[in-house]
């Protein structure tokens, strides 16, 4: 007999797991306990007539119904029949999973990279789009991607993008398989594969069946398999990485366009768009709010695609992260070779720069090679340390690529050797010239690229097959470059710059002529006017910094002359680009870096000058003289005379830099009634990561505070709670009882009160709900709160309410429907005593009637509710629908 399919051999699988949940004398939320998977998910595998649990699901539901065997073998075939989607889910997820474990950036050392998970260190990101949005909303990085809202991440070079993505990844896929409860299934992959005219499921099959094969994918996925989503109600989340790293903007314009038209079509509900890019030139992502506004039928006023900004770690966490490479990599006395690191560190300009991952990944990482030696002290050394030792373990021992070279072409003849020899000497060059035509968008095979340079002449007698083999094989020994999407890449954006910036100062006559190009310089009109240099837009700044730390010493005068004359400009546009340069940890010119920090620190003592203007250049200084940037940032955090969002602004650089003082000047903005009261709050909550007692003392006192607004108060209370619960707690209750503040923020703190300490806590909003001095749209936002919050416990307020005649008919109507659903033998005859009240519009009773006859239907004992909203603490969630059109 033939075993069942599709919807056939759906139903069986339901069927066979139904009867054992009901063998072990198990409810949903029992098995679902058992094993360890969400309430969710055991009622998806048990009632949905299409889509089943991932392998691992069933085998954590099999294991805690103590299926096995045969049993459990027939449970995973129908699983199978079920859906032809999900051989090819499995594997992919099986793969993705193998693939997020690895660590994205470089290593040195031979076989030790180690996985991701074991160095990575959570991230957090700024919420602002701006800094006139006020002061810092900081929020854990891998939070923002786990609601599945599209959003973009924006880091500098080698911020942690690319890790965030990949842990993302990993947490999303296992979460998949453990059946956790979670709302999309991640997919990785680089915006370059979205650039082409293809449709994005197309687009997304090839390039992760490219990515993926090297991870055990077992076959290549559909053409079809992201055309639908993964499961019913649970769509992909598409983790778009490098959008920066699309050189041509007309690409970049067409990968936005693509995420776009998908998103704004009837294929919405199958995808989520996460976007991971360096900033891009102004306006370029504005498009996605462009689409955002069409979507709220072109008024312009829906809400802006989120931007989070990826901080760097703290200072403090700088021991964390050396510690946890340096016992991956297994190092004898842990605590003694941190110290070391961090005291090495100190004596270099990269302290900053440090607290960024691919930069810490790389120090860790020549520390731990050559312990004894100094670290570099810019950016361009460590990128030539870096690349230094990569060479050097391509080359060593018997396993070295020239062995390998000459077992490969003795057989060939010593001409052959030779030629191939010569090409192993010219692969650094020749990697690097790659490099140099990938950075102005010259895309092509590096593989064909190499082999057709006129200096890369074939070995005679060899096959092109071979040579073409031993061409590619010497680019992945490199250790510059890795598969990515099933053609070699560079491993990172910033290693493709450094190797750019290589060839492009190879001699001093090539550095002086880039350097000319690069700035551009203009001749006057007039004879004997000097040349005006500009400051660089067509390529990243990192790109800058390379080029400068690499140039040859006989170009230290060219550059010393276009940077003095670039900060001499009567714009700060000079002056803005040394300063980024220095925060890179670029190598730069005294008399450059003299000329920036006379005209910022100008414009930050300049009382006429903007306040923005004044902070941000305060904050330039930092990166050029240090302490003179942070002492000019406390003297203006402490000006009452500036804007509160200047103030915030320079209080939370100098957080971000750890300064000693912030504890006291957080403090003072706290207590300082000449601020923005949102500012006095922002000053407490971050007081606490300094402070925990006095931060929370802040916090209650502004809670407690009656000449501050109430939703500043509800808002302090509402942070108080985070860290100290009971104190929180308290507070809400105080300012929900509170009569002289305004019914929408009592409203606000009896809510958050409830939904913080649960049902004990429920009289004040219960109060709300019932007070008929108050408006009727407050009461009845009141008792939505409670019945999401205290489900059946709030059948009497429900009753209550459907027959106050106070409130308006839809909303009692409401009430009486929801408290049927909730309880069906006291809702019943509320609904009677409606049906029959001659002060409701006839419309509602109707409604009243038609919800009557709907009730007789249902069993009774259940009020119409599943097995899981009945056993659920936040039974009646589900709430009845509006009558807005009977």
């Amino acid at each position: 007999m033939d075993e069942p399919s599709g919807a056939a051999a759906n139903t069986e699988f339901r069927r066979l797991l139904a009867e054992a949940k009901a063998a072990a004398g198990m409810t949903q939320s029992q098995l679902a306990k058992a094993a360890g998977v969400s309430n969710a998910t055991v009622s998806n595998a048990l009632n949905r007539p299409s889509g089943v649990p991932s392998a691992d699901t069933l085998d954590r539901l099999a294991a805690a119904l103590r299926i096995s065997g045969d049993a459990l073998a027939g449970l995973h075939r129908l699983r199978q029949q079920a859906d032809r989607r999900s051989r090819h889910l499995d594997d992919y997820v099986n793969a993705a999973r193998r693939a997020a474990r690895e660590h994205p950036y470089p290593g040195v050392l031979p076989g030790m990279m180690p996985p991701l998970a074991s160095v990575y260190l959570r991230q957090w990101v700024d919420a602002r789009r701006d800094q006139a949005e006020g002061p810092s909303r900081l929020l854990p990085a891998d939070r923002v991607l786990m609601d599945g809202q599209m959003c973009v991440v924006l880091a500098g070079p080698g911020g942690g993008k690319s890790s965030l993505l990949r842990a993302r990844l990993a947490t999303g896929i296992q979460h998949w398989q453990e059946g956790v409860g979670e709302a999309t299934v991640p997919v990785l992959v680089q915006a370059a594969a979205l650039a082409g005219r293809r449709p994005l499921a197309d687009a997304l099959a090839s390039a992760v069946t490219a990515e993926l094969s090297t991870y055990g994918l077992a076959q290549a996925l559909p053409t079809d398999f992201f055309a639908n989503a993964p499961y019913r109600d649970v769509p992909w989340l598409v983790l778009v990485d490098g959008l920066d790293e699309v050189t041509d903007p007309a690409a970049r314009r067409a990968v936005v366009s693509t995420i776009m038209e998908v998103r704004d079509d009837e294929k919405a509900s199958r995808y989520r768009f996460a976007v991971a890019t360096r900033p891009l030139p102004s306006g370029e992502l504005d498009a996605l709010d462009r689409a955002a506004g069409s979507e709220a039928g072109g008024s312009g006023s829906a809400e802006r695609v989120p931007r989070y900004t990826l901080q760097p770690f703290t200072a403090d966490d700088l021991p964390r992260i050396a510690r946890s490479w340096f016992e991956a990599f297994q190092l004898p006395e842990v605590d003694r070779v941190v110290t070391r690191f961090l005291e090495s560190l100190e004596g270099t300009r990269l302290t900053d720069l440090a607290r960024t991952p691919l930069m810490a990944s790389m120090l860790c990482q020549l520390h731990a090679t050559h312990p004894d030696s100094p670290l570099p002290t810019s950016r361009g050394g460590v990128y030539r340390a870096f690349t230094d030792l990569l060479h050097e373990r391509q080359h060593a021992g018997s396993g070295g690529v020239r062995t390998q070279t000459r077992h490969l072409f003795d057989r060939y003849g010593s001409t052959a050797l030779a030629s191939a020899e010569a090409v192993l000497d010219r692969m650094p060059a020749l990697i690097a010239q790659h490099a140099a035509r990938g950075l102005v968008g010259h895309w092509s095979d590096p593989v064909a690229a190499i082999a057709s340079d006129p200096a890369v002449r074939p070995a005679p007698h060899v096959s092109a097959d071979v040579w073409r083999a031993f061409i590619e094989a010497g680019l992945r020994r490199s250790g510059l470059m890795t598969t990515r999407a099933g053609r070699l890449d560079f491993l990172h954006r910033t290693m493709l710059e450094y190797l750019a910036a290589r060839h492009a100062t190879r001699t001093p006559e090539a550095a002086s002529r880039s350097l000319r190009t690069l700035f551009r310089p203009r001749r006057g009109l007039l004879p004997g006017w000097v040349s005006r240099y500009q400051v660089p837009r067509q390529v990243d700044v990192s790109y800058v910094g390379f080029l400068l730390d690499v140039s040859p010493a006989a170009s230290s005068g060219t550059i010393a002359s276009i940077l003095a004359r670039l900060a001499s400009r009567s714009g700060m546009d000079g002056c803005a680009l040394i300063a980024d340069l220095a925060l890179l940890s670029t190598s730069l010119p005294e008399q450059a870096v003299a000329i920036a920090t006379r005209r910022f620190r100008s414009v930050a003592e300049d009382p006429a000058a903007s306040p923005s203007g004044r902070v941000t250049s305060a904050e330039a200084l930092i990166s050029l003289v240090g302490t003179q940037g942070t002492d000019l940032l406390h003297r203006l955090a402490s000006d009452s005379a500036l804007q509160s969002g200047a103030r915030t602004y320079a209080a939370q650089a100098l957080v971000d830099r750890g300064d000693d003082r912030c504890t006291a000047l957080l403090e003072a903005l706290g207590t300082d009634r000449s601020l923005d009261p949102q500012a006095r709050v922002w000053a407490a909550e971050k007081l606490l990561t300094a402070d925990r007692t006095r931060g929370t003392a802040l916090l209650d006192h502004l809670g407690r505070d009656t000449h501050l607004p109430g939703k500043t108060r509800t808002w302090a209370a509402q942070k108080l709670c985070g860290h100290d619960e009971s104190g929180g707690i308290g507070l809400l209750r105080l300012l929900a009882l509170d009569p002289t503040l305004d019914q929408a923020h009592r409203l606000q703190a009896a809510t958050v009160l409830l939904e913080t300490a649960g049902p004990d806590v429920a009289d004040p909003l219960e109060a709300l709900a019932r007070d008929v001095r108050l408006d009727h749209a407050h009461r009845v936002r009141a008792a939505h709160a409670c019945v999401r919050v205290l489900g059946s416990g709030a059948v009497e307020l429900l009753g209550a309410l459907a027959l106050d005649t106070t409130l308006v008919g839809y909303d009692r109507v409401w009430a009486a429907g929801t408290l049927a659903a909730l309880d069906a033998e006291k809702g019943s005859p509320v609904l009677e005593a409606l049906g029959q009240d001659g002060a409701l519009h006839e419309d509602d009773r109707r409604w009243v009637r038609d919800s009557l006859a709907r009730l007789d239907a249902e069993p009774a004992a259940t009020g119409g509710l599943t097995e899981q909203e009945r056993e659920s603490p936040h039974a009646g969630g589900g709430l009845a629908p509006l009558p807005q059109d009977p």
